[in-house]
């Protein structure tokens, strides 16, 4: 009943635009996913339905309660059911018949629902314009946008090469390497005290002092299992682990981690609880976020108990914790308890007992899809492992048993509906031009496929059509960077329009439209065949018309895809990482306490860290090892090399990034020292960063590495740029060009004159 009152109040402060009595009656606790009013709405949607229907005062009210709703907890992509009945509506006064427009609530989350409200006011039905509407609904479109990115847990995530992560892993499990041991209640685990240090200014402080722990490198950690203490160091090391652990095994990790005050894996740890509260582990793991006040964990175990039918009888009979108490939103204690406290017992603990769950994994991870909870499916806590693939809904049916008829079609229909919506969001920040918004909402797993938005055209063709082409030159900035993006994600560049589809763009100069229009057929074309149908198009100069903003503009738009194609076997490998991960890393690249290998460079020395060095590169390894000068003086000499050349291929090494801008020159020196050294994942790398950053100056330079080192990749992209350049061309005509470049351009070693006039033969003869 009081969840219910709670629900009732904060839908009618809603309603009246007021932010002040929201913020002083919604309860901490508050399950924002719950549905208000007695239209049964999540609170953004209620909040966008009021303001589509009131006057520009409220609207700005509202868009300050939105801001502060995203902040409390309230999420833009929680789903309405399918099931839910009804629609809003929306109407000019004087002729609602002729104006009348509206969106169904069912299977929307409330950014879809926002998306199919703009579609419906962009419509003009009747001759009616909502420009004040549309200003509404896109502003709360990008406080969706960019609340959301702010808080999503992958929002923070960098993406790193596999091999780069290995290597952090490898380090993790050299032992020969640790200094530092943890004693725990059932062994010993190892580490390094540089990475522990810079970690954690607690283990610092600890290592770094004249106490026990400083001088014997042995820290007491009794009251922590072993596995637990390897969780904390896995995570600390690469953010990641390969054991399976359970739910109390990471509350000792995360313990361990908020008492050495190591925030990036007390993050990582509160995202992988989240994921395994149930009814048998809610107590333990809402007890820990409310004493530790870990505020995301917190929320997710608010909204869990509030629904779950077992811990809310253990509620009724008084079996929670007291902290679980508060944090479910109830008095420390019973009204009846108050009046007649029990009596104290001393030595004795009395413990709940604990009631487990008996549904099956399949059939609930079923309900709750049918409720619109398709992400569901990727938490194992829901999902079987055999419905966690590329394709989890078709698994997921076949997982059904014959019993259930009707939920595998209800399932269905299901995963076609979320599929629609999904697409219609994606479109709708591609149409806005909304990086932000599309990183947010753009699902994990979403099919770049599948065709988009009324025409059902594919992702990239909105770029090339057009109206890509008439927008500023800052719009077209914006593109390319949102083209960038879509390429890394997996939209296809070749992927085609169908070969039904009628329409053609025209475009043409303004003052002029008819003595300049030009036009280019849809049908069956690729984003990249059409950026090239545009281009032959302009060459044309019909009406003498001036091209050459559009024209670099597509230029570029080709060179990102050709870029895509070469790139996307990187790409593919590559994983996602909390940012903190790659700043322990970064430290200890700087961290030059920690180094004990000398690179003497031609102007300058760079040092580093041995064990590193020799799990990413046999060759050193080899040097390191040997008895050789190397070896043994801990020096390797590399005075063909700059110091700045050095400093990147270490800086890649250690985090596959660097925070300095170097040129093509640099990186061709870096790209020298890890082929050298056998360093692939370092290689693959600067190969991408030289990738793009060929252009006429730098072309021989990298074109010759290339051809010389057999990167095939670079090689191909060398290929593609020399063939169009036209600066390129000219000194391939000139014979200015080195043998190596020239092959790789598909030309003979010599000219033809050369060819005739060769030289003679001189022998040797044995005396």
């Amino acid at each position: 009943m009081a969840a219910t009152i709670d629900a009732d109040v904060v839908a009618g402060y809603i309603k009246l635009a007021n932010l002040e009595g929201l913020q002083k009656f919604a309860a901490p606790s508050f399950d924002w996913r719950q549905p208000l009013s007695e239209q049964n709405l999540p609170a953004l949607v209620l909040v966008l339905n009021e303001g589509l229907v009131h006057e520009r005062e409220k609207r700005a009210n509202l868009l300050k309660i939105t801001n502060w709703l995203l902040k409390a907890g309230a999420d833009p992509r929680d789903k309405i059911s399918q099931s839910k009945d009804g629609r809003w509506n929306l109407w000019k006064r004087s002729n609602k018949d002729q104006t009348q427009i509206g969106v169904d609530y069912a299977g929307h989350s409330a950014v879809s629902y926002a998306f199919a409200w703009l579609g419906q006011l962009q419509l003009g039905k009747g001759g009616v314009d909502w420009p004040t509407e549309r200003k509404y609904v896109e502003d709360l479109v990008g406080l969706f946008a960019g609340t959301t990115a702010a808080k999503n847990p992958r929002a923070a995530d960098v993406t790193v090469p596999q091999t780069t992560l290995d290597l952090w892993e490898s380090i993790r499990h050299r032992t020969s390497s640790h200094n530092v041991i943890f004693d725990t209640s059932d062994g010993e685990v190892s580490a390094h005290d540089h990475v522990l240090a810079v970690a954690s200014p607690v283990l610092q402080a600890m290592l770094e002092s004249a106490m026990k722990e400083g001088t014997s490198r042995r820290i007491q950690v009794k009251d922590s299992s072993a596995s637990a203490v390897s969780l904390f160091l896995d995570l600390l090391y690469t953010s990641s682990t390969r054991a399976d652990p359970d739910h109390e095994t990471m509350l000792v990790a995360l313990d361990l981690a908020h008492r050495w005050q190591v925030h990036g894996v007390v993050a990582t740890l509160c995202v992988a609880l989240r994921d395994v509260i149930d009814a048998k582990s809610f107590v333990a793991i809402a007890e820990s976020a409310a004493l530790k006040g870990l505020e995301t964990l917190q929320r997710a175990c608010a909204s869990f108990g509030s629904n779950n039918k077992q811990v809310q009888a253990m509620l009724k009979r008084g079996g929670l914790p007291v902290s679980v108490r508060k944090l479910l939103g109830q008095p420390e204690r019973e009204s009846g308890e108050e009046r007649e406290p029990k009596k104290r017992r001393l030595f004795r603990l009395i413990q709940a007992a604990r009631v487990a769950s008996r549904t099956s994994a399949v059939r609930a991870t079923a309900l709750a899809l049918t409720a619109g909870s398709a992400s569901l499916l990727k938490k194992p806590a829901y999902a079987p492992a055999s419905c966690q693939g590329e394709k989890p809904w078709e698994q997921l049916r076949a997982a059904l048993p014959d019993s259930e008829p009707g939920l595998t079609g209800e399932l269905a229909f299901c995963a076609s509906m979320a599929g629609t919506i999904d697409a219609d969001v994606v479109h709708g920040f591609i149409t806005l031009g909304d990086l932000e918004g599309l990183r947010a909402f753009a699902p994990l797993n979403f099919d770049w496929s599948q065709p988009l938005g009324e025409d059902q055209v594919p992702a990239l063709i909105r770029f090339v059509d057009s109206r890509a082409l008439c927008e500023s030159a800052a719009q077209q900035s914006d593109n390319l960077k949102m083209v960038e993006w879509l390429l890394t994600v997996g939209a296809d560049p070749q992927q085609r329009v169908r070969d039904d589809f009628g329409m053609a763009f025209t475009f043409g100069k303004r003052s002029n439209p008819e003595e300049t229009e030009i036009r280019v057929k849809c049908r069956g074309q690729s984003a990249i065949s059409l950026a090239f149908a545009w281009l032959r198009e302009m060459k044309k100069c019909k009406g003498n018309a001036n091209w050459t903003k559009p024209e670099q503009y597509l230029k570029q738009l080709i060179s990102l895809f050709s870029r895509s194609s070469s790139q996307q076997s990187l790409r593919s490998t590559d994983v996602a990482v909390p940012q903190s991960i790659v700043d322990l890393w970064e430290c200890m690249r700087d961290l030059t306490a920690s180094h004990n290998v000398i690179f003497e460079s031609s102007d300058g020395e760079v040092a580093a860290n041995e064990h590193i060095l020799r799990v990413a590169s046999p060759v050193l390894k080899a040097m390191l090892e040997s008895a050789m000068t190397e070896g043994t003086s801990r020096r390797i000499q590399v005075k063909d090399s700059p110091s700045s050349g050095i400093s990147l291929f270490l800086d890649v090494l250690y985090t596959s990034s660097t925070r300095e801008d170097p040129d093509h020159k640099t990186l061709l020196a870096a790209l020298d020292l890890a082929h050298r050294w056998q360093v692939h994942s370092v290689v693959q790398i600067l190969c991408t960063a030289l990738h793009s950053m060929i252009d006429a100056n730098s072309f021989v330079a990298i074109a010759e590495a290339a051809a010389l080192k057999g990167l095939e990749t670079l090689v191909r992209a060398c290929a593609s740029f020399g063939s169009t350049d036209e600066h390129v061309q000219a000194m391939l005509q000139k014979g200015d060009l080195p043998v190596a470049v020239r092959k790789l351009l598909g030309k003979p070693e010599h000219q033809s004159s050369e060819q005739q006039d060769t030289k003679k033969r001189r022998r040797f003869r044995s005396s």
